[in-house]
């Protein structure tokens, strides 16, 4: 079973995704935006500037406002580790 895993973990860092393909984690902070967060409605994107710890939690900022938030301890597997980079958070875990 493990090797399976692997085989599908390169074929996932060996597919480009087309230019016009939306930020995996502009999708996974977007989807928080029908959800209040201290009684209000926000509409959130991708926050990046975290310590490389944090990289594969889901961190997302308020559009126009100053604030950030840890919307989910994990991304969704195979979200990359962060921008132009080509290693994948798996399980919570930068791979």
């Amino acid at each position: 079973m493990k090797n399976i895993y692997m085989f599908a973990l390169s074929l996932l860092h060996k597919q480009n995704c087309p230019p016009s393909s939306e930020d995996i984690r502009a999708v996974q902070c977007s989807s928080y935006n029908n959800q209040p967060f201290m009684g209000r409605l926000y509409k959130w994107e991708p926050f990046n500037e975290v310590p490389g710890g944090q990289h594969c939690e889901l961190n997302c900022r308020a559009i126009g406002f100053r604030f950030y938030v840890r919307q989910s301890d994990r991304v969704i597997d195979g979200t990359p580790c962060g921008q132009n980079e080509t290693h994948l958070c798996v399980a919570g875990r930068c791979t």
